[in-house]
């Protein structure tokens, strides 16, 4: 797939357009995984603390932090962008909370010989 988006030979885009779907969908799941992480870690650390506590026979009463158990809505704050490219091109982005929007576009536009800094960012009307 690379070879034909390098070669340019995606005339109408469709190829570079499902990349780029494929691509997001993979991050949003790469996100989930490492939210998932993170909680099991802070589940891990939790259940270590009580069998310590368990093993001294001293019940220490432990204050429970919710802070970091967040809304699995929160975890989908993201926002959908169309990025019109040089040579007729277009991508489709999903920015996350903890992206900023180079990030974001940096992959897709190395796939396809561009770099950030040569481009201009116009605001459009949908």
């Amino acid at each position: 797939m690379n070879n034909l988006i390098n070669k340019h030979e995606d005339y109408s885009g469709l190829i570079t357009k499902a990349y780029d779907e494929i691509a997001n969908d993979v991050n949003t799941v790469q996100a989930v995984i490492d939210k998932d992480c993170a909680e099991i870690d802070e589940l891990n650390q939790v259940i270590d603390l009580c069998k310590i506590s368990a093993n001294s026979k001293s019940m220490v009463n432990l204050p429970v932090d919710n802070s970091s158990f967040e809304d699995p809505a929160d975890q989908f704050h993201r926002i959908h962008l169309q990025a019109y490219l040089p040579n007729n091109q277009f991508t489709i982005l999903e920015v996350r909370g903890d992206q900023t929007l180079s990030q974001s576009l940096e992959k897709k536009l190395s796939n396809r010989g561009l770099r950030f800094e040569n481009l201009a960012v116009f605001s459009g009307t949908s």
